[in-house]
């Protein structure tokens, strides 16, 4: 897979892209979703490795990871896909190991996690000791050195077991951060709201840095990809569509063709319908191609 660059700083998406067109291209990865939920579940019956998969997605508040983990939702079945919405650690979280909660929420075989927020939060918005890695656990303070050496443990032995991650991290400059606060205080959004929320916009300069160090110590066993949240669809189409295909990769999808005879009765009942359904596919495919030659 291309590895791609963890830097913040001047970091905007070069792709063209129709508006127009956005809302359908994200129904369509929506679509996929149910098809890759197959391809798992068949991996499960088929007692392969690979059968379960986290998707975690991180950035800025106001960036957009609530809005990406519903489309998501809209696609897998609850029985197959969990969101958990993470929040601030409650005080007796702070006297146990920074993992220890999200042991219990990973998914099972068959079956995907999403993250709305992860076990990045705490390097971000917990005190985090900056003395090079002395520091203890005492009082739930963390070292950095201490924190990216076990989350990177932590992912590489996860994916060591045959667990696909996929992280997204939601890039916003200070101007949309600002207006997407506005917005919430406008809409009234009580719930969304925080003095947390203010803090970093005033600080977005310290936060913007801390955000580049987790992005590029913990870009290893599994990759971040940095996605522009300027425009929420955009981001929403970008983020489905690397998640998904980052999830798929080397899976069969399962037969998705008519058997023969329903494509006679078909034939029958509704003349060139077949045939217009196969130039469309012909068309996306390289529209698709097209867009990804651009990315590139």
């Amino acid at each position: 897979m291309r590895r791609r660059s963890c830097v913040l700083n001047h970091y905007k998406e070069v792709v063209e892209f129709r508006r127009k067109d956005l809302e359908k291209k994200i129904q369509d990865q929506i679509s996929r979703c149910s098809i890759i939920e197959g391809s798992y579940e068949n991996a499960k019956k088929n007692s392969q490795k690979t059968n379960r998969a986290i998707i975690v997605i991180e950035g800025w508040d106001g960036s957009g990871k609530s809005g990406i983990a519903s489309r998501l939702m809209q696609g897998f079945t609850p029985d197959k896909c969990r969101v958990w919405h993470m929040t601030k650690p409650i005080e007796y979280e702070h006297q146990i190991h920074h993992l220890y909660s999200f042991w219990q929420k990973l998914p099972g075989p068959g079956t995907f996690s999403i993250f709305d927020r992860s076990w990045y939060g705490r390097v971000i918005f917990q005190q985090i000791s900056q003395n090079g890695g002395t520091a203890t656990e005492a009082d739930g303070i963390v070292s950095q050195q201490e924190f990216y050496r076990t989350i990177n443990e932590f992912e590489k032995m996860l994916v060591g077991d045959g667990v696909r991650i996929a992280k997204v991290f939601l890039n916003i400059d200070m101007k949309t951060l600002k207006a997407r606060l506005e917005e919430r205080v406008r809409k009234s959004q009580y719930n969304k709201l925080t003095v947390n929320d203010f803090e970093m916009y005033r600080n977005y300069d310290y936060y913007q840095e801390r955000f580049d160090t987790m992005l590029r110590r913990t870009d290893s066993a599994a990759q971040w990809e940095i996605v522009d949240a300027t425009d929420r669809n955009w981001a929403r189409y970008r983020s489905l569509k690397y998640v998904l295909d980052t999830i798929s990769d080397g899976f069969e999808e399962p037969d998705q063709n008519f058997s023969p005879d329903v494509r006679n009765e078909i034939n029958g009942l509704f003349p060139g319908l077949l045939e217009e359904l196969e130039r469309n596919k012909i068309a996306d495919t390289k529209t698709r191609e097209e867009e990804q030659y651009i990315q590139t």
